[in-house]
Formats: structure tokens, C-alpha cells, sequence
């Protein structure tokens, strides 16, 4: 199966999260919304500080990774905030 690479920049950090393996960009920009959502967590409190980037892929069936030439910006944590009370 192909794995999709993503990770998260911190600005104030200036320095990207470990990185996640998903199944699609939509699961990973979901699990980004949730996360600029959630009150308790720091990219939902510093929704400006936070931006998700694609990497790259992997492929389990033969264990190669594949990076993309530059980290491709998916968006800031604040464009992905809902309205309050949606």
C-alpha cells in the first residue's frame, strides 16, 4: 500500500513535527482540521503558527520512500478553523 507523507510546520519553533503516514490528502487535511479545532491542542491555540506540508510517499510493499523536490504547503492551521458554533 502507498502511504502519503505530511507533516506540520511550527513557525515559532521554526521547525517541522514528526512526520505522519496517511492513506490520502483528504485524511490528513481532516485530521489537520481537527486538530486547528481543538481548543486544547497547540494548533488549535496558535492556529497562525501552524502549517501542514506533503512530503512525499511511501510504499510498504517494497519499502521505498519518495520525496517530493520541496515540502508542499497544504495550508495555514487558520484557514482551516469553522466559524464559532459550527
Amino acid at each position: 500500500m502507498k502511504l502519503f507523507i505530511y507533516s506540520v510546520y511550527d513557525s515559532k519553533v521554526e521547525a517541522y513535527l514528526p512526520p505522519l503516514f496517511m492513506k490520502s490528502k483528504g485524511e490528513f487535511l481532516r485530521s489537520f482540521a481537527e486538530a486547528a479545532n481543538d481548543p486544547k491542542c497547540n494548533i488549535g491555540k496558535y492556529p497562525a503558527d501552524f502549517t501542514a506540508f506533503e512530503l512525499g510517499s511511501f510504499d510498504d510493499s517494497n519499502a521505498r520512500v519518495l520525496s517530493l523536490p520541496a515540502p508542499v504547503s497544504l495550508g495555514v492551521a487558520i484557514e482551516f478553523k469553522r466559524p464559532e458554533g459550527s
